[in-house]
């Protein structure tokens, strides 16, 4: 894989702005998703009142307080947002309140 200063280089020796268009796209695309995954923070869901973890996920922006977080079993409200100080190594943690169970089918 070239690095984004090859990759723009390779851009200057098309003929066409079609070309030119179409691989800029790509370029951009396939750098925005390292740049994405290097942002991205996990957080673990705990149910403050049953103090058990009920899910987990990566964000580059957790849910905030008062935003819900739904699973295919209830709707839960975020109460605190606790963020890692090694997010590269441990997960922060994202305290819950469950506010309704959803009908199984």
């Amino acid at each position: 894989m070239n690095t984004f200063k090859e990759s723009l280089l390779n851009l200057l020796g098309l003929k066409t702005k079609e070309e030119f268009a179409e691989e800029l796209h790509n370029v951009l695309e396939s750098f925005k998703s390292s740049i994405v995954v290097k942002l991205e923070s996990e957080f673990i869901f705990r149910d403050s009142d049953l103090e058990e973890t009920i899910g987990s996920g990566c964000y580059v922006a957790p849910p905030a307080k008062g935003e819900y977080y739904i699973t295919d079993k209830a709707i839960y409200e975020v109460m605190q947002v606790t963020h890692s100080y090694r997010s590269s190594i441990e997960a922060g943690t994202i305290q819950v309140r469950k506010v309704r169970d959803l009908r199984s089918k």
